[in-house]
């Protein structure tokens, strides 16, 4: 059987431990030889009953989560586990006394009480929990969401600016008249007798 938190592992862990102490000698030596079916049936009842209770706690896995313990609620805890570990002492008297049935019905008792009351404290606590979890990641979702805004607007600044920049080149081409600057144009235009075109070069009269 999986176990998914605290509760769970402490129950079964108990009823184990339970399940060990009915093998002992003390209380197997009641049975033998001549009612050691009534034993064995009493062993599949327990493991029965183990399964019921850590199922029975399973249903309220949410309400109990799976967080460590607070101070507070280990101390409610370690004091609702030492009554039942002090009632698991009584096993052997119980067996003695033919009352086994008044062992079970006061552990189911303890081990109610003790699910209710964890129950009441750890809900509040997780729902709290959640809350400020929710609060954080609203707070979170907030400061990406103006991070992204930002960069957004950023983004589109640089790309009017960009498309300002190749509107002005365009406009400058437009605008601006285009120099020719070939040597033999210059030969023809110009007064400076250095820039006498040669035909068949592309160089300009150094004399």
């Amino acid at each position: 059987m999986q176990l998914n938190n605290f509760y769970e592992r402490a129950l079964w862990n108990e009823w184990n431990q339970l399940n060990k102490d009915i093998q002992k000698r003390t209380i197997r030596q009641f049975y033998y030889p001549l009612h050691m079916d009534t034993y064995y049936q009493l062993e599949s009842k327990m493991v029965v009953m183990q399964r019921q209770q850590v199922s029975n706690a399973k249903q309220h896995y949410h309400q109990l989560g799976d967080l460590y313990l607070t101070q507070d609620q280990q101390k409610i805890w370690n004091e609702q586990t030492k009554k039942i570990k002090e009632h698991h002492k009584t096993l052997s008297q119980h067996n003695k006394d033919g009352m086994l049935k008044d062992f079970f019905e006061t552990l189911n008792e303890l081990e109610t009480n003790r699910l209710n009351m964890m129950i009441d404290i750890r809900s509040s606590y997780i729902e709290e929990r959640n809350r400020q979890e929710a609060a954080e990641a609203l707070i979170q979702m907030q400061k990406q969401e103006a991070a992204n805004e930002k960069r957004r607007i950023t983004i589109e600044k640089r790309k009017i600016a960009s498309e300002l920049r190749k509107r002005a080149r365009e406009e400058d081409k437009e605008i601006t008249p285009r120099v020719r600057r070939s040597a033999r144009i210059r030969s023809k235009t110009s007064d400076d007798p250095r820039a006498k075109w040669y035909h068949g070069t592309f160089y300009t009269n150094s004399d």
